[in-house]
């Protein structure tokens, strides 16, 4: 497996499913994680699990169906970030 390590990548759905599955796997091959998901409470437990195994993580609050959701994720991601690649 290859490493991601100084990448970043958002998961949308990150908060459960085979969005939370992407989240880990992402985490394991050394990326930061953004948890984007429209369940702020499962949300913020996905981040705060994978923060407590030294990932750099982020969870927003977003509803990709919105575009001003949308824009404010990115923007959130950068600002934290510096860069989106994934």
């Amino acid at each position: 497996m290859f490493s991601l390590a100084g990448h970043t990548a958002i998961v949308t759905g990150g908060a459960s499913g085979i969005g939370l599955a992407t989240a880990e796997m992402l985490a394991g091959m050394g990326a930061n994680v953004v948890i984007a998901d429209i369940n702020e409470d499962a949300g913020i437990d996905v981040a705060q699990r994978l923060e407590a195994r030294g990932v750099e993580t982020l969870f927003v609050r977003a509803d990709v169906a919105v575009p001003r959701d949308v824009t404010a994720l990115v923007e959130a991601v950068t600002g934290r970030f510096g860069s989106l690649e994934i």
